[in-house]
């Protein structure tokens, strides 16, 4: 691999420190010293739309056509968890659709740049595959509520 150097050093090793403090310029503190929390739930997202696009590359390359063939290739992905499957077959009808949740996960960095937590925010998404549909990138939806059980007795 070839890295571009400056009087014998790798030119990415001196960037690296400036790259982070130039991610935290751009951040403000937020009501408990905690810096860009909006920024941090953006980061928690875009690793849960990535670990959607990993799931659903994973589920089309077990080459599937049953629904419950779908549950158990999606089920097998690290952090998936599947809540719901409508539909029989890939190739029947509207074809099938899943709803999994994910989570994405980001560091929470104080003022001062040092880490102060990390933020799991549970996220959706829908996920189809049937006839006449080509692959896109997974849709976010709202997790369902899951209603406790009742009293036993």
């Amino acid at each position: 691999m070839w890295t571009p150097t400056r009087g014998g050093r790798a030119i990415t090793a001196m960037l690296l420190p400036a790259l982070g403090l130039a991610a935290l310029a751009g951040c403000s503190a937020g009501p408990e010293g905690t810096v860009g929390v909006d920024d941090t739930q953006e980061r928690a997202m875009e690793y849960a739309r990535g670990q959607a696009e990993v799931a659903d590359d994973a589920i089309r390359q077990a080459h599937v056509r049953l629904a419950d063939d779908y549950r158990r290739a999606a089920g097998q992905v690290d952090g998936v968890e599947v809540l719901s499957v409508e539909g029989e077959a890939s190739d029947a009808g509207p074809g099938v659709t899943l709803v999994i949740r994910l989570h994405g996960v980001a560091a929470q960095v104080n003022s001062r740049g040092e880490m102060a937590g990390k933020l799991d925010l549970p996220v959706c998404f829908r996920l189809t595959y049937g006839p006449g549909t080509s692959p896109a990138p997974p849709g976010e939806v709202a997790c369902p509520t899951i209603a406790s059980p009742g009293p036993t007795g």
